[in-house]
């Protein structure tokens, strides 16, 4: 099995990790597409322990060495090591930890309000998990510009981290989080040199993405998770209530903030939903200069979609494959993203099918 089928089977698949190896398993709450990080040939991937993942044909061990083993085969790999800001302390006293995470190999990331005004109302994204880790009490409320600045400043110090993803819940339906974003970026980058993303659904009000250019922002992610619109009223009733057409404004808008391939969108795979609209909406992105940015859907615990199941790999090739193919045709490069999800790249195989990024 080549590094790229790998791969596509181990976002797809997860991994078990063998109860005899020690390594910890991790949160099980909390924002973004969590997993356990593992390195294959200098390239880190994020795959699932949970849900289907429990069944997978893969394992992590200790056999002669970290190796990722099925069937008769084996792979070399690593886990990254734990950051060292990780046993520090802010000024305020709160454990770096609890204000942001280091993911992958280098991204310090931080979900900045750990909230989101549409739990109260049943109308949450079905995916989503952001605030079973505040529940859990691993983190804080609303982490400031102050905190996140010498967080950011401790993980140059140490080699942890080279890039910044700042996401958030939604706080209000003015915004959408953009004034919290700008605070937190402004402190990042009043601390460090780090290149920051941002994400967020986009406010009615584009001058609220001028402020997050204004604050320093490199890179952001308008992230519409499903094209598919029965999928959308399904899994993200919010999201659908504010309409596909500002989503593609806000894209077009937020290009000539940040430039081509610094503006993003999620796309999730495997919600239930007809292919067609991933091409077109991948079409439709690329031909403004955005990076779409395709991830397997997973379940995670605790959430209405935890019994669901992670597509085929099979499924995913095929979408990858054909916007890949897109992408290419509108020259589209996620390897020149300055910060954020498509410059780590290890929840999505995009940038192995575009021409001349890792393939």
């Amino acid at each position: 099995m080549n590094l790229k089928e790998l791969k596509l089977r181990l976002l797809c698949q997860g991994v078990r990790i063998d109860p005899r190896s020690g390594i910890d398993l991790g949160r099980s709450g909390g924002a973004g597409p969590f997993g356990q990080y593992v390195t294959i040939e200098d390239q880190v991937i994020n795959a699932p322990i949970w849900g289907d993942a429990k069944n997978s044909p893969f394992t992590l061990t200790y056999e002669d060495g970290l190796k990722i083993v099925w069937n008769d085969e084996s792979v070399e790999t690593e886990i990254p090591d734990k950051p060292r800001f990780y046993d520090l302390q802010t000024s305020d006293g709160t454990p770096m930890k609890f204000i942001a995470l280091r993911h992958a190999a280098d991204v310090l990331a931080s979900t900045v309000y750990q909230k989101c005004i549409y739990w109260a109302v049943s109308k949450q994204c079905k995916f989503c998990a952001i605030q079973f880790s505040l529940e859990s009490g691993d983190t804080i409320l609303l982490k400031t510009g102050e905190q996140l600045g010498e967080v950011a400043l401790a993980a140059v110090k140490y080699g942890d981290a080279s890039h910044v993803t700042l996401t958030t819940g939604t706080p209000n339906e003015r915004d959408y989080g953009a004034g919290m974003l700008s605070e937190a970026c402004a402190g990042i980058k009043a601390a460090s040199p780090l290149k920051v993303h941002v994400q967020l659904s986009p406010p009615e009000d584009f001058g609220y993405l001028d402020e997050l250019a204004n604050a320093g922002v490199d890179t952001i992610g308008l992230h519409m998770e499903s094209a598919d619109p029965e999928v959308l009223r399904n899994v993200c009733p919010a999201k659908a209530e504010i309409g596909f057409k500002r989503y593609y404004d806000a894209v077009e808008y937020s290009i000539g903030l940040f430039g081509e391939n610094q503006v993003s969108s999620f796309l999730l795979a495997g919600l239930g939903e007809d292919l067609r609209t991933f091409t077109d909406a991948c079409e439709r992105l690329s031909s403004l200069g955005a990076v779409t940015y395709i991830v397997p859907f997973r379940p995670l615990p605790n959430t209405p979609l935890s019994e669901s199941r992670m597509p085929s790999h099979e499924y995913l090739h095929n979408i990858y494959a054909k916007c890949g193919s897109i992408m290419n045709d509108y020259g589209v490069r996620p390897s020149k993203s300055k910060a954020g999800c498509v410059r780590c790249g290890a929840c999505s195989l995009i940038q192995d099918y575009v021409r001349g990024e890792k393939n």
